[in-house]
């Protein structure tokens, strides 16, 4: 079977053309310039990374690396994901030894790519006969299984992140919590399944046991100027923005007064 005629591709394909930032694909064989996910548990692979996105973004301190960093490789690691189980009820394997990585460099200031290595995927019972595909019971055992691979791929990254970059574990677990959710709001968004797609979210980072679980992300309804209503991320972390040079408190950050947080979040549906 071609790479692109795998279930796998089709479904990473539909969430790509559904949004273009939830984009992931399956790398050709042997295609160059690709950093395998087990690097990024070696602190002097990471360091390097780490120094790219300081350099492209003109990052002077080092937590704010660590954020820039975590944030954007969750985002392209999730997203497709994420979509792919929200619309096919498919997800790629997310074994850090399955997993392909670009990262930007100095004076390239383009964001993290993902890819896969292989077709692999978790499927439901309509998957069972296809190629490279390993079946689970229910919808709510992929989204599991999902959550499982993410975190275990994740853990021994943010300790090195946190060693490196002085941006705590905690810190870096909410922001994920915080990149999930959002993927699962904009996923829903799109599909024009919003309430499904957020309960969704919220049982994906609030799942007993998850790392996520501790962070106060979640989501919110509010009414707008024209009566519509609108439903919104409500941040459990802070992504610090606000310390780059030239940067502000995002409209949904928790570090905001809250009245002046849902001001602002209800005025960007105005």
């Amino acid at each position: 079977m071609s790479v692109g005629s795998s279930p796998l591709a089709q479904s990473l394909e539909r969430a790509a053309t559904l949004d273009q930032y939830l984009v992931a694909r399956i790398a050709e064989p042997n295609e160059p310039d690709w950093l395998p996910a087990t690097s990024l548990t070696d602190p002097a692979t990471l360091s390097t990374i780490l120094e790219g996105f300081a350099a492209s973004r003109k990052l002077a301190k080092r937590r704010l690396t660590g954020s820039f960093f975590i944030s954007s490789y969750v985002w392209y690691l999730a997203g497709a994901a994420i979509a792919s189980l929200l619309i096919d009820q498919r997800i790629p394997d997310l074994d850090r030894a399955n997993v392909l990585a670009r990262f930007p460099s100095n004076g390239n200031a383009d964001q993290a790519a993902i890819a896969f290595a292989s077709q692999r995927f978790f499927g439901l019972a309509g998957d069972q006969s296809q190629a490279g595909a390993t079946v689970v019971a229910d919808k709510a055992s992929l989204r599991e299984q999902l959550r499982q691979q993410f975190e275990q791929h994740l853990e021994p990254v943010v300790q090195l992140v946190a060693d490196q970059s002085g941006l705590g574990q905690r810190a870096q677990w909410n922001i994920i919590a915080d990149r999930c959710a959002g993927i699962f709001l904009r996923v829903g968004q799109r599909l024009d399944q919003v309430a499904a797609a957020c309960e969704e979210g919220l049982a994906f980072v609030g799942a007993k046991g998850s790392a996520m679980k501790a962070s106060k992300t979640g989501y919110i309804e509010l009414n707008t100027a024209s009566d519509a209503s609108a439903t919104f991320l409500q941040r459990g972390g802070c992504c610090l923005y606000y310390q780059v040079e030239g940067g502000r408190n995002c409209n949904d950050c928790p570090l905001l007064p809250t009245a002046e947080r849902l001001q602002r979040m209800a005025g960007l549906s105005n």
